[in-house]
């Protein structure tokens, strides 16, 4: 990360100010370490706060967060996504859940959702379920450069944040049992998901995740299953 000195009229970068010709300027000087200290620090407090997710070292992660929306809705009875909870769609709350976990979110699995965010379709081919959406999500983190991808089906607008905490911490990737679809993923498995999908094996998330050697954790508090609208009309 580059940062930008400061002098007492404003900023450089690989420039010259106007106090450059006095360079005993005390003032200059000193808003000049004030403005790195700050921004080291500032760094540093995104860092302790955020945490590593699969990357040792010192090096800022980030991660992606994916909204596996390509679900054909057959018992819903409509596009679940779109179907409203507290005046909002689905989708709209389950971006806002992930927003609070992650640097970028995208949609994958559709083409065109209520958000403004970029929108995925599935890889390396349709109709190949949450796995496709997910393989879609990977390669674009791989791309990116984001080192993990959150994922979250959009019917979950009530998810503990701190079940999501617990799937980001540093390790291997994590997935809950009860809801495979849920997971933290390393972006380095982009490759391996296209080749497995490719070769037409079991599509089941949690079959693959296994294979690729997620750890598997409970949730440990009952989670939403909005198969129906009566399902979404009881949830409080």
């Amino acid at each position: 990360m580059r940062i930008a000195r400061a002098c007492g009229t404003g900023y450089r970068d690989q420039g010259r100010c106007k106090h450059d010709s006095d360079a005993k300027n005390a003032n200059c000087k000193a808003n000049g370490r004030r403005a790195i200290a700050a921004a080291r620090q500032d760094r540093a407090n995104d860092f302790a706060r955020r945490g590593p997710v699969f990357r040792n070292g010192p090096a800022r992660v980030t991660r992606l967060a994916a909204i596996l929306a390509g679900g054909q809705s057959r018992r819903f009875g409509s596009d679940k996504a779109l179907a409203v909870w507290e005046g909002q769609p689905l989708i709209v709350h389950a971006a806002a859940v992930l927003a609070r976990h992650s640097d970028e979110v995208i949609v994958c699995g559709r083409s065109h959702s209520p958000l403004t965010l970029t929108h995925l379709r599935d890889r390396p081919a349709p109709g190949l379920g949450p796995l496709g959406g997910l393989c879609a999500a990977l390669h674009y983190a791989a791309e990116a450069g984001h080192d993990a991808v959150l994922s979250l089906g959009c019917d979950m607008p009530r998810l503990d944040a701190r079940l999501l905490d617990r799937l980001c911490r540093p390790g291997p990737g994590r997935y809950l049992v009860e809801a495979p679809i849920i997971g933290c993923w390393p972006a380095a498995l982009a490759g391996p998901l296209a080749d497995y999908l490719l070769e037409g094996r079991d599509r089941a998330v949690w079959r693959w995740a296994a294979q690729a050697g997620m750890e598997g954790i409970e949730a440990g508090v009952p989670l939403a299953n909005l198969n129906t609208p009566a399902d979404l009309s009881a949830l409080r």
